[in-house]
Order: structure tokens, then sequence, then C-alpha cells
């Protein structure tokens, strides 16, 4: 009998008993009236639609949780209510927080990732977690710990990560950019908790690869327990050691020898060493037993694992679509570099990570979007009513939706489905959010202890890949991508990318000379202090040039922005007196503000008033072009009122110069357009030739 056929049986055996009690035994009654939001069947509870939504559960539960009133609904199993889903900041703060003991993990939560996870931070309750938050939390707060695990990521990301993409982008290969994040991750987190490299992301390793697949493994088939249908069926497969239960074994046989291996080998060397890593500070500084060691690594392992590679490889897909978010990101970091005196591929100091305000609110962003972990459950030990009305029974179980949360309009706003960092930001700082609002790192009691950790480690990670790269989404024909309910939420079947690198990326001084043909023809510079080089302190060596000065002549002659040396000088001293009048300035205004009154705002509003498409740019444009021209000749043109022909004939014939002049300006072979000249070949035959 296969593993299909031996569930099917189960559950219809199962289904037929629980029907027959149901009958003797009535459901308890809540009491307070609580809309459900869920479709409840007769004697089935919601067990048809959540069979039915199994495989988009995240957006089946937001959508109804959407529906409800206070967001919050009951989710019923065959004859009684068993679960409570709420994205009410109220209820969320109620349970992490207020009334913080009603809400423990409990005792079906720990057994179903106790073989794995142990009785680890963060699988347990009371004060066996009381005990472990208060040893973590001490060594989460030291500085040195927090240099290693700097240290290691900078290391990670000059020696790995960077030199991968740049292979991929030589090549022009697509990759998978959520599994390179993973395996950095993964060999990270290993380094932070043993101080031993997996060599995942380099793929040196043998061992340390076994014992991340095994890993992996094991978080996904000890979280896949969760979403059976009927709870006890992994027992009975556990029981006989069968199917996914047998390989859950394997896995977890494997991760255990490995961490219990380091662990012996790392407590007899106590006294000789003095290493910074969490299993040598904890060993260090107390006397606890290998196999508490070995829970707690473990859990340090799984929060660090896949919570950061999930966040970036989202936040690299919303990028993907948002060259704007790009181009701000960017100018953050170059403006951080130039005021630091620092080059592409320094590394960034903490400060300088902190100053990272609009990267922050991108990644805040992307997290609010797709929260590592979109729900987590807790027990209710005692009846209770949360804030909103909702009654809560002893024993039930009661989720708090993360991802829901993010798309609620009561939240967030009407845009809350957008990807918009400027909510994050107040004044070009980042504004701190109530984590009842916000709970990707939990909240309370509970809070993530590694949040600014995992901040920091983000943000190094992205300024590095983003100074360096582009990426260019595949596959856009089956984007958005389908979350993955698994540990954390990642993408099914990965982000797959093709990796370009951005050409002054490549300069250590932001700097690049490009050639033509047995000759060195120019440089470009994106260097404050070359910039500052050439315009003031060696500026008599830069001019504008012959050769600049030729290509333009025909139409700007030599007036001030094609000259240079004494024409130059005149012209600039001529212009400069009359610009700083106080008369000359008065009629550029006055003029300005008759455009806008006369024209520009009655064309905005007759837009308006018809309801119709506006090409915004062509109206600038001629708004300009009427004022620049009555300033230069006291001679209206009337293009932006389209009362003139001579001027409009004028501006149409300027704009063409303009445009034929600036072309001369990319020729590959520059003797081209002076033949093209000498024949008189027209300009619209440029692109023939």
């Amino acid at each position: 009998m296969d593993i299909l056929s031996l569930e099917t049986f189960l559950f219809l055996f199962t289904f037929i008993i629980s029907l027959h009690l149901y009958h003797i035994f009535l459901p308890r009654k809540p009491k307070s009236s609580t809309t459900t939001g869920f479709k409840i069947y007769p004697l089935l509870g919601t067990l048809p639609d959540f069979l039915f939504n199994r495989h988009r559960f995240l957006e089946w539960t937001t959508g109804v949780l959407c529906t409800c009133p206070t967001s919050t609904a009951v989710l019923r199993r065959p004859g009684e209510v068993q679960a409570i889903f709420t994205a009410n900041p109220s209820n969320v703060e109620h349970m992490l927080k207020t009334n913080f003991e009603n809400y423990p993990k409990g005792t079906r939560f720990i057994s179903l990732v106790e073989d794995f996870l142990g009785r680890g931070i963060f699988n347990s309750d009371g004060e066996s977690w009381k005990i472990q938050r208060k040893t973590v939390s001490y060594e989460f707060n030291t500085k040195s710990l927090r240099n290693f695990v700097m240290d290691n990521v900078t290391v990670e990301i000059k020696t790995r990560l960077v030199p991968i993409l740049k292979r991929a982008a030589d090549m022009t290969r697509v990759l998978d950019i959520q599994d390179v994040l993973e395996r950095f991750a993964f060999d990270n987190i290993c380094k932070a908790a043993f101080n031993v490299d997996p060599g995942c992301l380099s793929g040196d390793a043998t061992t340390e690869s076994e014992f991340m697949q095994a890993f992996e493994e094991a978080a996904t088939l000890s979280t896949g327990r969760f979403i059976y249908v009927l709870p006890f069926l992994f027992r009975i497969k556990k029981f006989f050691n069968y199917g996914s239960e047998k390989r859950l074994q394997k896995s977890i046989s494997t991760v255990h020898e490995f961490s219990d291996k380091i662990i012996r080998s790392r407590m007899k060397e106590r006294a000789e060493k003095s290493d910074e890593d969490l299993l040598s500070r904890l060993i260090k500084n107390s006397d606890n037993s290998a196999e508490f060691l070995r829970d707690i690594v473990t859990s340090f392992i799984l929060a660090g694992r896949d919570t950061t590679s999930a966040a970036l490889t989202w936040f690299f897909w919303l990028l993907s679509s948002r060259p704007d978010v790009q181009q701000r990101i960017l100018h953050e970091l170059e403006t951080i570099r130039a005021s630091n005196g620092k080059n592409i591929g320094d590394t960034f100091s903490f400060d300088e990570l902190r100053e990272m305000h609009y990267l922050h609110a991108a990644i805040s962003e992307a997290l609010r979007l797709y929260p590592p972990v979109p729900m987590v459950t807790r027990a209710c030990r005692e009846d209770n009513i949360m804030p909103d009305g909702t009654f809560v029974g002893k024993g039930w179980f009661v989720t708090y939706h993360a991802y829901a949360m993010g798309r609620m309009e009561g939240i967030w706003g009407k845009d809350c489905r957008e990807y918009r960092p400027e909510r994050w930001l107040e004044n070009g700082m980042v504004k701190q959010e109530s984590p009842f609002r916000f709970p990707v790192f939990n909240a309370g009691l509970r809070m993530c202890l590694g949040k600014d950790m995992a901040y920091i480690q983000m943000k190094s990670i992205a300024a590095a890949v983003i100074e360096r790269f582009e990426m260019e989404v595949q596959d856009k024909e089956n984007c958005p991508p389908h979350p993955l309910l698994s540990v954390t939420l990642r993408m099914k079947g990965g982000l797959h990318v093709i990796v370009r690198e951005r050409v002054l990326s490549t300069c250590p001084t932001n700097t690049a000379v490009f050639r033509r043909p047995d000759k060195v023809q120019g440089v470009i510079t994106a260097n404050p202090l070359n910039v500052e080089h050439m315009l003031k302190t060696n500026f008599e060596n830069y001019p504008k040039g012959t050769r600049f000065i030729s290509l333009l002549e025909d139409f700007l002659g030599r007036g001030i922005f094609n000259s240079d040396g004494e024409i130059w000088k005149i012209q600039r001293k001529t212009a400069s007196y009359e610009f700083n009048t106080k008369s000359l300035r008065n009629f550029v205004m006055d003029n300005v503000t008759v455009e806008i009154k006369t024209r520009l705002v009655p064309i905005l509003k007759r837009a308006a008033d018809m309801n119709r498409l506006l090409d915004v740019q062509d109206v600038l444009e001629r708004f300009a072009f009427d004022n620049i021209y009555k300033v230069a000749f006291n001679v209206d043109p009337g293009c932006l009122s389209g009362d003139a022909t001579a001027g409009s004939e004028f501006m149409q014939a300027f704009e063409e110069a303009t445009t034929h002049s600036s072309g001369r300006f990319i020729y590959a072979f520059p003797f081209l357009f002076r033949i093209k000249k000498s024949v008189s070949v027209p300009g619209g035959l440029i692109t023939a030739w």
C-alpha cells in the first residue's frame, strides 16, 4: 500500500468515526457571537474549503480576513472550533504582550517539532524558555558577537557572493538568486553558531553540505506536520517509520550527529580556545548539557538560515520592476561613499549602514508585503475574550497573520498592496512602526533578539549587490511568483535572474577608460575628487576642446556654451553682470507669472474638465520655450497657446537643430557626419548610415 492510499484509508476511517461521535457529543458553543469569516459546512466545518485552497493557503486566508469587520475569523474542524485567525493589531498586542502568559506555544506545537528542535528557545514555554531567553539575550547584546557576525558576512560577500554573481554576469548565465542567498545565509549562520564553515556557497565541502541538505529536509518535513488534515496521521507514520517520517528521522539523525560532534569537541577545548561564535560563548559562560546547547544552536540556525535569504529574495524581485527605487538606493549609497571618501568595493561601517535610511525603508517594505514568517500560532491556556470581542476557548489555537496584515487597508491605507518604501520615511529618516502592526520580527516578550543584526546583514548584502549588479528577472509570465509556505515564505521554483555588472562598479575608483581602435579616446568618471580636479583645481587643463566645439559650431557658433579661453571669459563676464541685475530678474519673474496664470493653468484646467490625457512634458517644453524666448528677444512665440505660426516654426527648427547637432556625438566614426555634411545627406537618413 503506497503512502497516498494509506492516508486516504485513514482519513475515511477517521471521518466516519468523527461523524458518529459528533451526534453523541455536541460541539461547545462560543460564549460571544463572532462572524466566522470562513464558510462553515454542517459536520465538516471549514474542512472542504481548507482542502480546496490548501495550495493557496495564504491568499485564501488573507481574502477571508479582509472581509471580516474586525479582521478576525474562526476556523472550524469537524465538530468543534479549532482555531482563530487574526490580522488585528489590538489582538496581536493582546496575545504577545498584554495577556502573554495565556498564549504559550502549547504542547501540540512543541510536540510537532520537538524531534528536530528539542526544547530549544523557539520550541519551549515557561521557565525553560525564560532561562534560554536570558542566556541568549546576554550574548546577543555583546559587541564582540556582533563584530564576529559582521566580519563573517563581509568576508563571505567579498570572497564568495560577489565572485559568483560576477561569473554569472560574465557568462550571461541564468542564476537562481534564491538558492544563492540561501546557501550564503547557511554558511554565515553556521559560522556564527559553530565557527564552522560549511562551504555551501563555494561548493568546496562534502560533510558540511550533507549537513545543510539534512537540515533543510528536517526543517521542511517537521513544519509539514502542521498542515495534516488529521494531525495524528504523522504519529502513525512515525510509529511505523514510514514515508516522510522515515526521511525526517534520518535527516534529524544527521543534523544531531554533526552538531553533537562539534559540541563535544568544543567542550573539551573550553579552556584552550576563545572563539567568538555563539556555541563557544555559551560553553564558556555557563555549565550546560550538550543536549541543551544543541537545542539552542539548532534553533539559532533555523532562525537565521532562511529568514534573511527569503526576505532578500522577495526584495530583489520587487526591486527588479522598480528602477526608480533602485536609483534612489544607488544615490543614497553614492552619497554615503562620497561623504566618507570611499570607493565601490570598500566595506561599509556600522555607522554608514545605519545612515542608509532609504535602503532600510525599501527592505522594510518588502518585509511588510512578504514577511519571512507569514503566520505565528499560539495556544490559548484559559478561556479569553480578545480586544475585538472574539471569544477564544481553552485549548484553541490563535494565529496572527503577518502576511494578511501587510494587505489590510485599515492598517496601511488603500495603497497597502503597492510597494512604496516612502511610507517608512519621515523627513528622510526611517520612522519606527508599532511591532503589533508590523509583527515581522515577532513582538512583545518574544521579540526577535537578532532584529538589528538581521537589518545590518540585509543592508550589507543589498548594498554590495545593488552597487555592482543589475538583475533581470526571467520567466516574467510566471510573475508574481507563487509563495511557497514552508519554514519561511520562499518562492516556488526559485527566482531566476540574469545578472549584469554595472560598468563603473567594476572600477575601484569609479573611473573607466573607453577606447576606439588603436587609441585611447576618453575617460568616464563618477568620482567626486576627479570632478573637483577637472572643474576647479586644474580647470585650465580641461577645456571643452576643439572637437567638442566643432561638433556644435554650425548651430551655436562660439557662444558661451561652445567656447574656451578669452572668448569664453569675455562672454562669461558680460552675462554674469546682466544676470546679477535686479531688473532682469524681475523681468523674468513677471513673464513667468503671466505665463502661468494666462496659459499654463488654463490648459491644465481644460484638460481636467474634459478628463483628457495630456502630455505634460510637451506642455512644459512649450511653456519653457515661450519664457526663454521672451527673456532673450522680448518676443512672444505663443507656442503654449498655439496662436502663433512663426514662433512655432522657430521652436520646431530649434528642436531639430538641437537633436541633430547633439546626434553628432554618438557617431562610432566621427568623420562620417562630415562626409554627410559635405554631400548634404538629409538628417532623416542618419540611421541609414
